[in-house]
C-alpha cells in the first residue's frame, strides 16, 4: 500500500499500479493480489504525520514537554497487540526511571541536541551561505547547485560494472560538465540520470555510492548495492551526482545514549565528573630510553591509571608517533591484554597502525573498507583476513587469537558484534576531542578502562545548530561541567578533573618535535597559554633554512617562515572564493615546486599543503593548477587537514566581507580560534596566508597574526 502511493507520487497518478505480496515460503499460491485500500493508505500518512510531530517536539520543544513525552513511553500505556512496541517500551521505561535528576537532564539535553542535528542534515537552515542539507537534492535547481560546485552533472557512463561482486562505474566528465566541483575522493554521494523533460532526482532512481578515485576527467563510484538490470543505464546518456548523508550516524549516537542510561549508576557518575576516578600512586613499569623524561612518566601514569586517564597532546607532541607506540610496547609485550584503539579519521588510524607495527608487527586486526585504508594496511583488514579463512570456525579463531585491534569509531560501531568474541581491557581513543559525547558514552561503558588522547585546542565535530539553541541546566552545568554539546567529552572531563585537582587522571605534553621556532613562537603564546616548547634535541627546528636559493622570490619563501600576503577582496561577494588568491598561490606553489628541484629533492605527500575554509574556494584553487605535481599536494579545508603535516603550508582564507570572518573561525569557550590554530599548527617549516589584511584586521587575533608576520620579516617590508 504504501508502495502504490511512491507510484502515485512519482507519476503523478498517470499510472495505475496492480500490487502483489509474494509469501515466497508457501508451496503454491505465492503471489497474491494486495488491492488498494485507501482508507489504510490514508491511516498509514496519519501515522506518518504523528511521527513527524512527535520528531518536531525533540527538535523545537521546552525540556518539560520532552520529558512528559518520555514518560509516556511506558509499557502500561502501549495498548493491547502491540506486543513488540511494549517489549522496547519496557526496556527503556526500566533504565529511564532509574535515572537521576542530573543523569536525566544530561540524557534529555543530548536527546534533543542530536535530533536537531538530525533534522538539520535533512532540511539545511536557511540563508544564503547556510548549509541546505539533504533537502538541497529536490529544492534547488542544476544552475544553482553548479553555481555553488554542489553538483558533478552531464557526466557519462565509460564502463558498467554495476552487477558485479564489487559493484562500480567509471564514469566521465564531458563538455558541458562542470569543471569546477566540491567532491573529493571518500564521499558518499547519490549518482541519477538526466532527463530532458522531468530533471529533478525525485522523477528517477537514485543510486547511493561512493566516490573511489577522482581526476580531472573521470571519476569511480563503488555502489552501495549491487544494479543487475541495465536497461536503467541503457536508457539515459547523462548522470549527475550530489553530495548523501548517511542516518547511521545519528543512529549510533541515538543507540549510543541508550546504552549510556542502561550502564551501572557507577559507570554514569564517573562520566559525569560527578565522582572522582580511583586514585593510585603511579610507578615507574615501563622505561624507555628513547622516551623523554616528561613522556615516560605520562606513559606510566596510563598504565597505572584504574578507570580512565586523559592526555592533552597538543601538535607535533608525539601522542600517536610516540605515546600510542610506547603503550602498545607495555600492553602488547608486558601483559596479556586485549586492546581495541579507535579512532575518529581513517588517516589518524592509518598513523595508528603505523606507530604500532613496529612493536606488534602485522599482529593485529583492523576494521573497515579498503578504499579508506592505504594499501599497506589491507592485509590486516578483517574483510580480507575473512576472505582468505576456510571456515567460520577458523575465523572465528583468527578474531579470538587477536589482541590488537584497530579502527575508525564509525567503523567499529557497525562491527561492534566483535565486542560479543573478544574480551577488550583496554580502548585507547585518538582525536577524542574530535567526538560528540553521544558516540562514546555509550561505548566507553563496555570497557573496565579507557584513555583517551585529544587536544581540545584544536577543531571539535562538526555541528550545524547554532550554540543558542541548546539551554543548558545551570545545576546540570555546575556540577557536570557541560556548557556546550558541541564540545567533546574529552574537553568537558579534562577542564571536570583540572577543576576537582584530579591529577592522577590526566597530564598533558608540552614538547613538541614539529614547527620551527618561528612558527611556534606565534602559536605558543597564542593558543596554548606559552606552555608549549621546542624539544631541544631537535636541532633543526631553531635552525636557518635548509635549502639553497636560486633568485630572489626564492630566497625570500625560504628565509622568511610566516609570511602575509595582502590581497584585494574577492569580487563575487554571493560567493566564497576569491580567484586572485587562486592565482596568486597557484604561482607561489610552482615556485616551491622550482625550490624542491633546484635543491634536488622530490615532491612527496608531505612536502606542500594547501588549506582554504571553504569548498568553493577548493575548485577555484584546484582549476589554477597547471603542474602534474599537483596530483599529490593536498588542496583541502582546515577540519579534513586536523591530524596532518606539511612542510610548507599555503592558507587562502578568501574572505570578501565582514560577514565571512565568523565562518572561518571557531571559537572555544576559553577564546581560542582552533580553526586558525589548526591550520598554523600543520607547518613544519613555512607558512604562507593570502588574505585581504583590512577585512581581517577587523578579528584581533588575526590583526596579532598579520602584525607578527610583518615584525618577523622586517627585512622583507624593507
Amino acid at each position: 500500500l504504501l508502495y502504490d502511493l511512491l507510484m502515485e507520487s512519482v507519476h503523478r497518478a498517470k499510472v495505475k499500479s496492480r500490487n502483489y505480496i509474494l509469501y515466497s515460503s508457501l508451496a503454491e499460491g505465492r503471489l497474491r493480489f494486495a488491492p488498494r485500500l485507501r482508507k489504510k493508505q490514508l491511516r498509514a500518512l496519519y501515522l506518518r504525520n504523528e511521527i513527524i510531530f512527535i520528531e518536531n517536539i525533540l527538535v523545537l520543544s521546552p525540556v518539560d514537554t520532552v520529558r512528559k513525552m518520555l514518560n509516556f513511553i511506558s509499557p502500561e500505556k502501549i495498548p493491547a497487540g502491540f506486543n513488540f512496541v511494549k517489549r522496547d517500551a519496557e526496556v527503556f521505561y526500566a533504565a529511564y526511571k532509574l535515572l537521576s535528576g542530573l543523569e536525566e537532564k544530561y540524557y534529555i539535553l543530548f536527546l534533543q541536541f542530536l535530533s536537531r542535528e538530525y533534522h538539520l542534515s535533512k532540511t539545511g537552515l536557511h540563508g544564503t551561505n547556510a548549509p541546505k542539507g539533504l533537502a538541497a537534492l529536490w529544492l534547488e535547481d542544476l544552475d544553482s547547485k553548479a553555481e555553488n560546485f554542489n553538483i558533478l552533472s552531464f557526466l557519462k557512463i565509460k564502463e558498467n560494472r554495476a552487477g558485479d561482486r564489487e559493484p562500480q562505474i567509471e564514469m566521465i566528465l564531458t563538455e558541458r560538465s562542470p569543471r569546477l566541483s566540491r567532491f573529493r575522493k571518500g564521499d558518499i554521494v547519490v549518482l541519477y540520470p538526466h532527463d530532458n523533460h522531468l530533471s529533478g532526482p525525485l522523477q528517477h532512481q537514485i543510486i547511493k555510492c561512493t566516490i573511489t578515485e577522482l581526476a580531472e576527467d573521470r571519476l569511480t563510484l563503488r555502489l552501495r548495492a549491487r544494479q543487475k538490470n541495465n536497461e536503467l543505464f541503457d536508457n539515459y546518456s547523462y548522470w549527475h551526482i550530489e553530495p548523501d548523508i548517511l542516518d547511521s550516524s545519528f543512529n549510533k549516537q541515538f543507540h549510543g545514549l541508550f546504552k549510556f542510561i542502561r550502564s551501572t549508576p557507577d559507570y554514569r557518575r564517573k562520566i559525569l565528573c560527578l565522582e572522582a576516578p580511583q586514585n593510585y600512586q603511579a610507578s615507574e613499569v615501563y622505561i624507555n630510553s628513547e622516551l623523554t623524561e616528561e613522556q615516560n612518566r605520562i606513559v606510566n601514569k596510563a598504565i597505572a591509571s584504574q578507570d580512565y586517564y586523559l592526555l592533552w597532546g597538543p601538535p607535533g607532541t608525539g601522542k600517536t608517533s610516540v605515546v600510542i607506540k610506547a603503550l602498545m610496547d607495555y600492553y602488547y609485550n608486558s601483559t596479556r591484554k586485549n586492546v581495541l584503539l579507535l579512532a575518529y579519521t581513517n588517516r589518524a588510524v592509518d598513523e595508528i597502525c603505523s606507530s604500532i607495527e613496529e612493536v606488534v608487527g602485522k599482529n593485529y586486526i583492523r576494521i573497515g573498507s579498503r578504499y579508506s585504508t592505504k594499501a599497506e594496511y589491507h592485509e590486516v583488514l578483517l574483510r580480507n583476513i575473512s576472505e582468505i579463512c576456510d571456515s567460520r570456525q577458523s575465523l572465528k579463531d583468527k578474531i579470538v587469537g587477536s589482541r590488537v585491534y584497530v579502527s575508525t569509531l564509525s567503523s567499529f560501531h557497525g562491527k561492534s558484534e566483535i565486542m560479543d568474541l573478544v574480551d577488550f581491557d583496554l580502548v585507547i581513543i585518538d582525536e577524542a576531542s574530535q567526538i560528540l559525547e553521544p558516540m562514546l558514552v555509550g561505548l566507553l561503558s563496555s570497557f573496565s578502562k579507557f584513555i583517551l588522547i585529544g587536544d581540545h585546542k584544536q577543531l571539535p565535530a562538526v555541528v550545524v545548530q547554532d550554540s543558542g539553541q541548546t539551554e543548558i541546566d545551570e545545576e546540570l552545568k555546575q556540577a557536570t561541567g557541560l556548557c556546550n554539546p558541541a564540545n567533546s567529552l574529552f574537553e568537558r572531563m579534562y577542564s571536570q578533573c583540572i577543576k576537582n585537582q584530579w591529577e592522577w587522571a590526566f597530564d598533558g605534553l608540552s614538547l613538541q618535535g614539529r614547527m620551527h621556532r618561528d612558527i611556534l613562537d606565534f602559536v605558543s603564546p597564542n593558543f596554548y597559554d606559552s606552555h608549549l616548547f621546542v624539544l631541544s634535541k631537535l636541532k633543526h627546528l631553531e635552525s636557518a633554512a635548509q635549502y639553497d636559493a636560486f633568485d630572489e622570490l626564492s630566497e625570500i619563501l625560504i628565509k622568511n617562515r610566516m609570511i602575509f600576503v595582502d590581497v584585494p577582496p574577492g569580487t563575487d561577494m554571493k560567493k566564497k572564493t576569491n580567484e586572485g588568491e587562486a592565482i596568486l598561490l597557484s604561482l607561489l606553489v610552482e615556485k616551491w615546486i622550482d625550490i624542491y628541484a633546484y635543491n634536488k629533492r622530490s615532491i612527496e605527500e608531505e612536502s606542500i599543503g594547501i588549506i582554504t575554509p571553504f569548498r568553493s574556494q577548493i575548485a577555484i584553487i584546484m582549476d589554477k593548477f597547471n603542474s602534474q605535481n599537483f596530483e599529490i599536494i593536498t588542496v583541502d579545508t582546515v577540519e579534513r587537514y586536523q591530524g596532518g603535516a606539511r612542510n610548507q603550508i599555503i592558507i587562502s582564507l578568501a574572505v570578501s566581507q565582514a560577514e565571512m570572518l565568523e565562518s572561518i573561525s571557531n571559537v572555544s569557550e576559553a577564546g581560542i580560534d582552533r580553526k586558525l590554530n589548526v591550520a598554523l599548527t600543520r607547518a613544519r617549516e613555512n607558512v604562507v596566508i593570502f588574505g585581504n589584511k583590512s577585512l581581517l584586521s577587523k578579528k584581533a587575533i588575526y590583526r596579532e597574526l598579520i602584525a607578527y608576520c610583518f615584525e618577523l620579516n622586517r627585512e622583507l617590508i624593507k
